[in-house]
């Protein structure tokens, strides 16, 4: 599926520092545990990559990377609704 370039434009990509990683044996396929700063006010969030082919633990460390930032929910919605 494409999108134009005004509706990727209103995604809200960040960009932060990759300050942890760890191995994560216990996930179904090879992956890998980091911890992204997005700065004071996102501060750090936690995330999984399958990147074990690709990159060492020690390569990722204080590497910039780019993510959608997620949001969170306040009041219950149906999985697989919709955000206005």
């Amino acid at each position: 599926m494409e999108i134009s370039f005004d509706d990727f434009a209103k995604v809200d990509v960040r960009v932060g520092t990759v300050v942890d990683v760890q191995s994560f044996p216990e996930a179904r396929r090879a992956a890998i545990k980091l911890w992204v700063g997005f700065g004071d006010t996102l501060g750090v969030k936690k995330t999984s990559a399958q990147l074990t082919v690709h990159y060492t633990l020690e390569e990722l460390v204080g590497r910039q990377v780019a993510a959608v930032v997620l949001l969170s929910i306040d009041k219950p919605v149906p999985n697989g609704g919709r955000l206005f």
